[in-house]
């Protein structure tokens, strides 16, 4: 399944481990798909990438990007 292969792909590029998990991974599609499809393809999802919880988005969905300074003193 592509979607697996994806998160896989983005663990191996963050260098997390499959063993930890993941609390969100947000997905989605340029095709319009079956409701009850989803709900079963997220369980594998959930098995496969080890992550907590699987939302599917819609396309005017963006992502922010937020830089984080921690232990100012170095």
């Amino acid at each position: 399944m592509r979607i697996s292969s994806l998160g896989r792909s983005a663990r191996s590029k963050t260098k997390i481990k499959v063993r930890q998990p993941i609390n969100n991974l947000l997905f989605k599609s340029k095709q319009q798909i079956d409701p009850k499809y989803l709900e079963m393809i997220k369980e594998q999802v959930k098995d496969e990438v080890n992550v907590k919880n699987v939302d599917i988005v819609d396309e005017s969905y963006k992502l922010s990007e937020t830089n984080i300074t921690l232990n100012k003193s170095y």
